[in-house]
């Protein structure tokens, strides 16, 4: 057999879990593992034999190769340490479509990066993937580690289609895009929004950002380059208001104490009565989050951790329409036009290290004012 990998499809998933499923962050388990490192499943070491014989014995073993979801199967299980939640059910069906089981490390993205980076440097990684939500910020200082390979999906290579959004030079894996931090307001009190980066600079209704959100300065350096970003953002921080949950920005908008703010889309999902609605700016392009992740270089099931993956690309887009908010997962070739997208040449255009600073001294964020 050849080392092309099957994609498992798996189109329909039950609605069951809904909304609630994406909703905090599950318990870590950890993710101590020793299996599936070395030479995947070599035999024993083969008696001296005739010239011909080895060629025939080669033939003989090239063709009784084990397709990759046997391998996967043999192997038993795929670590993976990850910030995105509400996957449960997603594990659920793949364990049953696969026979791999799914041992998973779940917490936010700073406790990942800083788990997985202690156990890269003392070379003993638990984890065969490592994934990150939004953060790409996080999964890039990982990847600047050398943590990570090649990989490209199976599906995608049968396409051909190489679109440098999806994959970070091929080191990295973006899984779907999501349309994220837009500008939300209170339609119940707002009747006329900004629709101009002016407007909104000269707008009298109070709005809030967060300081977590360096991408905000991303956004606005895309479209007007990166001093006319930070001037701008220096005449919205004078009346901004500093919020750093994105769910408690979007209940103060939804509640009337604030009229607007950077913040998820997705939260207009929420049941507060309908009174949030975005707003398009002209000159602040939406901003698109991605789930991307990173194959290790040396996973310790590489089988598994690759039928993983390419499960994950084939089926995490009809998951989250089913099972979270219809209609805010878009397959990246079919993401609008109009947006400032995490990519990778961007992500290595910039001090990883030093963007959330940039973007907060910008805007005039300080911890203690």
């Amino acid at each position: 057999m050849s080392d092309h990998d099957t994609p498992v499809h798996r189109r329909r998933f039950l609605k069951a879990t809904g909304a609630a499923a994406f909703a905090g962050l599950a318990a870590g388990c950890t993710g101590g593992n020793n299996g599936g490192s070395g030479n995947n499943g070599g035999g024993s070491t083969p008696t001296k034999t005739s010239t011909s014989t080895k060629t025939a014995t080669k033939t003989a073993t090239k063709t009784a190769t084990p397709s990759l979801e046997a391998q996967a199967k043999k192997e038993g299980t795929v670590h993976v340490a990850q910030s995105m939640s509400g996957w449960d059910a997603f594990e659920q069906q793949f364990t049953k479509d696969t026979g791999v089981k799914v041992d998973m490390l779940r917490t936010n993205s700073s406790k990942v990066a800083t788990r997985v980076l202690q156990e890269f440097n003392a070379n003993k990684l638990s984890y065969d993937v490592i994934g990150f939500g939004n953060t790409v910020e996080v999964w890039a200082q990982l990847d600047q580690q050398g943590m990570f390979q090649a990989f490209v999906p199976q599906s995608v290579k049968d396409s051909g289609h190489q679109d440098a959004r999806m994959f970070a030079s091929n080191r990295g894996q973006e899984l779907f895009s999501q349309e994220a931090l837009v500008f939300l307001y209170n339609k119940d009190n707002v009747s006329n929004p900004p629709t101009t980066i002016q407007e909104w600079v000269n707008w009298d209704g109070s709005f809030a950002l967060s300081h977590r959100d360096p991408n905000t300065l991303g956004a606005l350096a895309m479209a007007h380059g990166i001093d006319q970003a930070k001037q701008i953002l220096g005449e919205l921080g004078k009346k901004t208001q500093w919020i750093s949950s994105h769910l408690t920005m979007a209940q103060n908008i939804a509640s009337g104490e604030i009229d607007a703010g950077v913040t998820y889309s997705k939260f207009r999902g929420y049941d507060w009565g309908g009174p949030l609605a975005k707003q398009d700016i002209d000159g602040f392009p939406d901003q698109f989050a991605t789930a991307s992740y990173g194959y290790s270089k040396k996973p310790h099931n590489p089988a598994a951790s690759r039928v993983w993956m390419n499960y994950v690309q084939d089926n995490i887009v009809d998951y989250m329409n089913n099972n979270v908010f219809n209609g805010i997962f878009y397959e990246p070739e079919d993401t609008p036009k109009d947006v400032f997208v995490w990519d990778y040449k961007f992500i290595e255009g910039i001090n990883v290290d030093n963007y959330t600073k940039e973007y907060q001294q910008a805007a005039g964020y300080s911890q203690t004012g």
